[in-house]
């Protein structure tokens, strides 16, 4: 069964880095395309809502990307 994961991207430097490389902003796991979707979509807005409050915000992206469940593997 296929899932979705959700990455932040923050950029650092006028780069791009994965979330993955900091503590908390680790990738998250979503049961459906449409769930991640909603995730990312409030990510965006939250951060549009941060950005105006404080525009030394640090920028980030979110991507929702598809992966797949570890299957049961049994051997016949």
């Amino acid at each position: 069964m296929e899932t979705f994961v959700l990455i932040v991207f923050i950029l650092i430097n006028g780069s791009w880095v994965s979330g993955d490389n900091f503590d908390g902003w680790g990738r998250t796991i979503h049961e459906s395309k449409e769930a991640c979707l909603e995730r990312k979509e409030f990510a965006e807005q939250n951060q549009i809502r941060i950005m105006k409050i404080n525009p030394r915000f640090i920028n980030k992206k979110f991507v929702c990307e598809p992966t797949l469940k570890p299957q049961n593997t049994k051997r016949k």
